[in-house]
């Protein structure tokens, strides 16, 4: 495995890989674009609910009144 700059593999006692350490300082934007990518994937499944929905339950909380 190739080496990367503010990235450690840990492994336990048999060699097994279990963490990952990252250096927040030299790789934020990576690590904040993987964040956001796993929390798109976990709620991929959520209910979906349209535009129009949102603004409506929105200006109900708000108690905003259109015409």
């Amino acid at each position: 495995m190739a080496h990367i700059a503010g990235v450690k593999l840990l492994k336990n006692a048999k060699g097994i890989p279990v963490k990952l350490v990252i250096d927040i300082n030299k790789h934020y934007s990576f690590l904040e674009d993987f964040l956001d990518k796993l929390d798109i994937e976990l709620r991929r499944k959520d209910e979906k609910i349209s535009f129009h929905e949102v603004v409506k339950n929105l200006d109900k909380k708000h108690g905003i009144k259109r015409k």
